[in-house]
């Protein structure tokens, strides 16, 4: 497995062999901030946070924001 620098990583499960490009976030889910139906955003203790899984033989691109679990031998890729 390898990390880039500047990554950040929330709850997250990677797999062997992944490579993570720098500044690749993994979250913790798509639903860390919730929305009261008024609009506001509550704390983050509102929120729902889950792990993400990063499958073995994956390979992630700089700068990719990652949201929910990444099947085995998927490679993501970002740009302009």
């Amino acid at each position: 497995m390898y990390i880039g620098s500047y990554c950040i990583v929330g709850k997250a499960v990677i797999g062997a062999r992944a490579q993570i490009a720098s500044g690749v976030q993994i979250l913790s889910g798509s639903r860390q901030h919730a929305r009261k139906s008024t609009g506001e955003i509550p704390g983050a203790e509102e929120g729902a946070f889950a792990t993400v899984t990063i499958g073995s033989d994956c390979w992630i691109g700089a700068a990719a924001v990652v949201m929910a679990d990444v099947g085995q031998g998927t490679t993501i890729g970002f740009g302009d």
